[in-house]
């Protein structure tokens, strides 16, 4: 589906105190832009588990926090997406921001797991992750919980041959090919 096909409704509006103005919407095929990791927040008593993203909706990038059981859910970038039941507030800030309810649900419409035997030529290091830039100029993520080890020792061994297993360049595995 293209991007221009994304299409919002909003199915309720209420007044809330203090003047918010909030709204429910559904969103049928927007694409992840960006997904961080997701965070703990204390919500009263307990810790709630929250997922930011950026869902591109035809030429708008709409800023969504998913809370609770919805921030586990296994997203990735490039995802073709449709979310249901949002609730949009304005932040003081004067932007809009999304946030799931206890309605909300998530349908992943496309997704294509890759595999691919690629030559990294190198690696640059983030708080949560490495990218590895491969001989074809392609950018890997390979999230922290995928990489043990000294960077510096990976940046020694280059250029290494890796068969990848990702997501839209979203690394979920990877196995050493010896030349």
């Amino acid at each position: 589906m293209a991007l221009e096909e994304c299409k919002t409704e909003v199915t309720d509006i209420r007044l809330q105190k203090h003047y918010t103005l909030q709204m429910i919407l559904q969103m049928s095929s927007a694409f992840v832009q960006t997904v961080q990791e997701a965070r703990m927040t204390k919500v009263q008593e307990a810790y709630v588990p929250i997922l930011d993203l950026h869902l591109r909706c035809g030429q708008n990038v709409l800023e969504v926090s998913l809370w609770r059981d919805e921030a586990l859910s296994d997203l990735y970038v490039g995802d073709d997406v449709e979310i249901t039941h949002l609730k949009a507030f304005l932040k003081e800030s004067g932007k809009g921001k999304l946030n799931s309810s206890t309605y909300t649900t998530i349908k992943i419409s496309q997704r294509k797991v890759d595999t691919d035997v690629v030559e990294i030529v190198g690696v640059s290091d983030g708080t949560d992750s490495l990218t590895l830039l491969s001989g074809d100029f392609e950018e890997f993520s390979v999230p922290a919980s995928l990489y043990h080890g000294s960077v510096e020792e990976l940046i020694e061994s280059l250029p290494l041959k890796l068969e990848i297993t990702h997501i839209n360049k979203q690394v979920l595995d990877i196995t050493f090919v010896h030349s």
